[in-house]
């Protein structure tokens, strides 16, 4: 198991990821289905991605009914010292409260994780990232991060 940095935001842990090349604040969602979601307030900071052709967007809905529309694009993400490889992100259309984003079993799925007091420690669980289901084509009508456009 590698031991990542982490801090504690609301009771959950908040660990460093590298999406795109950028080092992210991301959330362990354990609750969210999808792989990562990545907030509004920080997308422009992504270095490197691409998106489908066509695009394609998703709608989530979170716990208290909250709607967030996201558009998928596609990024190298690192766990520590883990490439997870060119993996769908989701570019939410709302900010995430007090970090980059959040990320859901469909990228924790492919870690074993040990949780300890104020520690977490990953290891590859062998299972692959999956996609997220059910988006349709088109994007959200936010702005696409500047590593999404077309030169």
């Amino acid at each position: 198991f590698q031991p990542l940095t982490t801090a504690m935001m609301g009771g959950s842990f908040v660990v460093s990821m590298t999406v795109g090349g950028t080092p992210m604040n991301v959330v362990l969602d354990t609750g969210a289905s999808i792989t990562l979601s990545v907030s509004s307030t920080s997308l422009q900071k992504i270095q490197r991605c691409s998106i489908d052709d066509p695009p394609k967007r998703i709608r989530q809905r979170g716990v208290n009914g909250e709607e967030v529309c996201s558009d998928i694009l596609l990024a190298q993400v690192s766990v520590g010292s883990l490439d997870m490889g060119t993996i769908p992100i989701l570019a939410n259309d709302t900010p995430v409260q007090g970090s980059d984003g959040y990320a859901g079993m469909g990228l924790l799925r492919a870690l074993d994780m040990r949780f300890e007091p104020n520690r977490v420690s990953v290891r590859r669980s062998g299972l692959p990232v999956r996609a997220p289901r059910g988006h349709s084509e088109g994007t959200c009508g936010s702005t696409l991060p500047s590593c999404a456009r077309t030169p």
